[in-house]
């Protein structure tokens, strides 16, 4: 006697079997491509270019609180401001600093600016307006000139007659020219603004067709004051007259303390209303102008009008020719790369803090890069190319000023005095 006689039983077990194989098959279909996936990200993941980090091999306290960055004079020595004022002057080696740094000038005032360094002088810009020519193996003086107020701004030596020409300024926008030699006065004139960080050398011909007579230019970047709603200033090296101005609008404010820089006739610089320009160095006449993009913006978004969220960009335009590409740092801890022809964005780079200081050009790896710092303890060596981390130093304290490159290592301050050093090797 049957006791499934209608099969029901069956049917339903077979129908409960066939159930099962298809949602095992289903399964199965689901784990092997979760499996795939993962399998690709893990593949993806391994052929990605990553970064090695490195701790700072050694960290030096000063016995002084530094003015500033410490600066590179030649591949084997560093020379530090202290707020106390004075210049200080070290040996480096291979293992960092070969001598605790010694003092070889002394000033009542700290400096206002960075000094410049040649291989035979060293001009010290000075809080209380006073310009001193150091000879850079004695430190003793060669001659002083004195302007107004502090000297603001970086000097800039530049040739005129055969002759060259120490270029300073300070905060109440007066600017003058001395003979590096002998410190006579060559010209001097107010421009109505305090000055930015540094002043600029544009080198002759400006661009192609420019007359020949016209020899190199200055270029002084301004902030807004009593007469002038800031921007660039182009004037003659040889008598001070003011070639040009950008912009070219007197009513238009472009307030921006960054140095500027200059390639093959062109000028470039950023301003506090996160504008990066090319300039024609003849005319001043705009060639293109990007606007840096906020933080949350795809990198390649034209951005082409000031807008609320965009940062002041302070730290100054570094060129690489090689990458076709001009960097900038922005206070809001972004490093950014626009094309040198185009102004198109290029790349972006996340530091995490401020980026006041310009970024420097080395060759590391056999490629073309970037040593850059920020407001947070670490360097890097970014790629000039796509901005792709290369290296990264982690440092026991946060970087307050720029980073100097000598020939074998990186060296970054606090302003507490405690240098921190990065071998490039």
């Amino acid at each position: 006697m049957r006791l499934d006689p209608q099969g029901i039983y069956g049917t339903r077990s077979a129908r409960r079997q066939g159930q099962l194989r298809c949602r095992r098959q289903l399964q199965n279909g689901i784990l092997g491509a979760i499996g795939a996936l993962g399998a690709g990200f893990v593949l993806r993941w391994g052929l990605q270019p990553r970064h090695s980090a490195l701790a700072a091999s050694q960290t030096l306290q000063l016995p002084f609180r530094p003015a500033g960055a410490p600066l590179a004079a030649g591949d084997s020595e560093l020379l530090f401001t202290s707020q106390s004022g004075g210049l200080w002057r070290a040996s480096t080696g291979e293992n960092a600093l070969a001598e605790a740094p010694r003092r070889f000038f002394r000033a009542d005032f700290a400096p206002a600016a960075a000094p410049l360094a040649t291989p035979t002088q060293i001009f010290w810009p000075g809080g209380d307006g006073v310009l001193v020519a150091l000879d850079a193996a004695s430190g003793k003086a060669a001659w002083r000139a004195s302007l107004p107020s502090a000297l603001v701004a970086r000097p800039a030596l530049v040739q005129v007659d055969a002759r060259m020409v120490v270029v300073a300024g300070d905060d109440a926008g007066n600017i003058a020219a001395f003979d590096a030699a002998t410190g006579v006065l060559r010209w001097k004139k107010s421009l109505g603004g305090a000055l930015g960080a540094g002043i600029g050398v544009l080198k002759a011909p400006a661009s192609v067709g420019a007359p020949q007579s016209l020899g190199d230019g200055v270029l002084v970047p301004l902030l807004a004051g009593a007469t002038s709603r800031g921007g660039l200033v182009c004037l003659d090296a040889r008598t001070g007259a003011t070639r040009w101005s950008f912009p070219g609008d007197a009513s238009l404010q472009s307030a921006g303390i960054a140095l500027p820089a200059s390639l093959k006739g062109r000028v470039f610089w950023c301003n506090d209303e996160g504008a990066v320009v090319c300039l024609d160095g003849a005319t001043g006449r705009k060639i293109w102008k990007s606007f840096a993009a906020p933080l949350g913006l795809a990198v390649g978004t034209s951005v082409d009008s000031p807008r609320d969220d965009l940062v002041m960009l302070r730290g100054a335009p570094t060129l690489v020719e090689a990458a076709s590409v001009v960097v900038v740092g922005g206070n809001d801890g972004i490093l950014r790369a626009f094309d040198l022809a185009t102004g198109a964005p290029r790349w972006t780079q996340a530091l995490g803090g401020a980026v006041r200081f310009a970024a420097q050009k080395l060759v590391f790896g056999g490629k073309n890069a970037l040593l850059v710092t920020a407001e947070v303890p670490a360097i890097w060596v970014l790629d000039a190319g796509d901005g792709t981390i290369l290296r990264r130093w982690t440092t026991r304290y946060p970087n307050s000023y720029g980073v100097a490159l000598t020939a074998k290592n990186a060296f970054a301050l606090d302003a507490d005095g405690h240098l921190q050093v990065a071998p490039l090797q």
